[in-house]
């Protein structure tokens, strides 16, 4: 029989991706197999510390893991699991499918038991619209007190925001001139996410934008300028960064 079209070998290749994600496979708290549902029979049946999390269905690897959407929905609905993966070993998909305004989507690797348990407590609190972060002139005098955000910054970022909320889009392309303010647009988007509980990935050539994970501070220009102007200290704030190289 062709590798390919054997789905005993994609289930080889799964319990592989589930071992280097820290699941422990001969842990019946963690990890159940074949269990049966209303409507049929899920390969996988992925549990946590309050119950079960996630429902994988395995398919052969020549095979578009994909196709099986609907088929592990309805082993998820059954078993009471808010999250489903579609596997055939080499490729996967995740699917939040609680959230209404998400589709099944492709991970790179096989989420982690903790990984599943935080997006389980984020669907509880799902994060506020970005139409509701509001962005004004001032939006970054409490990190820049002598900075002001251009009108022209604003109507993009508000364009985004509503194109977010309402048409779910995910992907924008802006284009600004040098020295129009493309690092500070950037960050206060950024920063609005983060304000929201919206992760955010950003891609930082220069390290310009790795500014928003560090608290500003004082300097002494800095503190002659306010106390010429009679203006108060702002509050340095940090913004939560993993950095990766």
């Amino acid at each position: 029989m062709a590798k390919g079209s054997n789905e005993a070998f994609s289930r080889v290749l799964i319990d592989k991706a589930l071992e280097e994600s820290g699941w422990d496979l001969l842990d019946p708290q963690q990890i159940c197999f074949e269990l049966n549902s209303e409507t049929g029979r899920a390969d996988y049946l992925m549990r946590g510390l309050r119950g079960p999390l996630c429902v994988l269905e395995a398919k052969r690897e020549d095979v578009d893991p994909y196709d099986a959407k609907e088929q592990g929905h309805g082993y998820a609905t059954n078993l009471k699991a808010p999250f489903v993966i579609l596997s055939n070993g080499r490729e996967h998909w995740f699917w939040n499918y609680t959230r209404k305004d998400q589709d099944a989507y492709r991970i790179e690797r096989l989420p982690s038991r903790e990984d599943l348990e935080r997006l389980r407590l984020k669907n509880l609190q799902p994060p506020r619209p970005l139409m509701s972060e509001i962005i004004t002139p001032a939006y970054l005098k409490k990190f820049i007190p002598d900075f002001i955000v251009r009108r022209y910054q604003i109507a993009a970022m508000d364009i985004i925001a509503r194109l977010f909320d309402e048409k779910h889009l995910r992907k924008f392309l802006l284009e600004m001139a040098t020295g129009t303010g493309k690092t500070i647009t950037l960050q206060t988007l950024a920063e609005g996410f983060s304000n929201l509980g919206v992760p955010v990935f950003m891609a930082d050539v220069k390290g310009d934008l790795s500014g928003v994970s560090q608290a500003g501070t004082l300097g002494d220009k800095l503190a002659k300028v306010l106390a010429a102007r009679g203006l108060a200290i702002p509050a340095f704030a940090a913004f939560p960064t993993t950095l990766w190289d």
